[in-house]
């Protein structure tokens, strides 16, 4: 029988990012890791993982997701509060956590970071500038002369408190036909 505690409170992990700083943390904090739960043995104590393509500041910022969602895991509220501030980094930071998200395979953060970049990248910019940016290489189906009229038919797309009147009608007007 082995004298190591089996609650997941009381047994560590010890984390080792790619410029040799070391986390100790408990196992139910590294629950999020993915990558790492089949490195974990279940009947030792500080079990040491090297994380070869996360650096220390990442990890720590990382560790601190894990943590945080491990100790309010009930609070919905506060989670979603702290998401949000979690994400509000730096560019470059936001790369590297995107890199060691989908490294660990932390299947909680890959949606919100996706999220997080996807506005960075193309929320507040001009159609022209998504279209033509390099990275997208979106063409548009619709011809210049086209799209005034396509903006006509779909402005409740681009001006949210102008639904147009069609659209109402149907709306009240259509009835579900249970026969």
């Amino acid at each position: 029988m082995s004298s190591v505690s089996s609650s997941p409170w009381s047994r560590t992990i010890v984390l080792m990012s790619s410029d040799g700083e070391t986390f100790e943390i408990y196992e139910a904090e590294a629950q999020p890791l993915l990558a790492i739960k089949n490195l974990i043995k279940p009947d030792c104590n500080k079990t040491c993982i090297s994380i070869a393509d996360v650096t220390r500041n990442t990890l720590a910022m990382i560790i601190s997701y894990c943590r945080v969602h491990a100790e309010f895991a009930d609070n919905d509220e506060l989670l979603t509060s702290f998401d949000r501030m979690f994400l509000d980094v730096d560019d470059a930071t936001l790369h590297d956590l995107k890199d060691a998200i989908l490294f660990l395979n932390i299947r909680s953060l890959i949606p919100l970071i996706n999220q997080a970049l996807a506005n960075r990248k193309i929320k507040d910019n001009s159609k022209e500038y998504v279209c033509d940016t390099e990275r997208f290489k979106i063409k548009s189906n619709i011809s210049q002369e086209e799209e005034p009229e396509v903006r006509r038919e779909n402005i409740w797309h681009f001006d949210k408190s102008k639904t147009p009147s069609a659209l109402r009608k149907r709306r009240t007007t259509v009835k579900p036909n249970f026969e």
